[in-house]
């Protein structure tokens, strides 16, 4: 996902676009201050880098969870809208499938680093609006997606098709945790006695596992 610029701060927010803008201004502080320390940023951090008071911020957000799970529900957008374009291609076979998936995954490292929080959020907000939001958004973007894999490869059940992406991201994010050298986090693993073991290569490792997965799901459909 690409880092947008700050957007300069509004004197005061006084119609829906400079409202519109406003948010934008907090979710783009958050954001920079998300991808420059790896760290969710506390409200008075965001409204600091916003250069707003910490008042606004509670107009647009409850809590900073709230501002977290729409910067993910942003960053899943643009990887399936990625993903859904992708498909369109007519030459795309299934057999390159998977590693289209991984790339475009590969790319969205802020994906990979959101959903290292993402968990907990859910679980620690799990009753709050915010976060059935998110999952009903997630759940449109899936489907969104779904029909689109359906569409370009029939062979995958459209009901299915939704089962294999969220299981593909679910396996992408435990792979992109368990391997230390990571398209975000560069390691020199293999140097380190003892820790041999753990020297993957983390784009390979998730085609094997996704290429696995997509057999079974073409191959037993009915088992999936």
């Amino acid at each position: 996902m690409k880092i947008p610029p700050v957007t300069p701060p509004i004197t005061r927010a006084r119609d829906d676009d400079q409202k519109l803008a406003r948010k934008q201004t907090l979710m783009d502080a958050g954001w920079h201050l998300f991808v420059k320390t790896g760290k969710m940023p506390s409200v008075s951090q965001v409204v600091h880098a916003a250069g707003l008071a910490k008042g606004t911020f509670y107009i647009y957000f409850k809590t900073k969870e709230d501002l977290f799970l729409e910067l993910m529900s942003n960053a899943l957008g643009e990887f399936f809208q990625e993903l859904n374009d992708s498909l369109s291609n007519k030459d795309l076979e299934l057999k390159n499938y998977v590693d289209l998936f991984v790339r475009k995954f590969h790319r969205e490292h802020m994906v990979i680093k959101l959903g290292a929080f993402l968990a907990g959020v859910l679980e620690e907000k799990r009753e709050e609006e915010s976060v059935r939001n998110f999952r009903v958004t997630l759940v449109q973007q899936l489907q969104n997606a779904a029909h689109h894999l359906h569409e370009r490869f029939p062979a995958i059940e459209e009901k299915k098709a939704v089962r294999l992406l969220l299981r593909s991201y679910a396996i992408l994010l435990g792979v992109a945790q368990l391997i230390p050298s990571t398209p975000i986090l560069p390691s020199r693993i293999e140097e380190e006695p003892g820790l041999e073991a753990l020297a993957l290569d983390f784009a390979e490792e998730s085609k094997a596992i996704l290429r696995a997965l997509l057999a079974s799901t073409v191959l037993f459909p009915a088992e999936t």
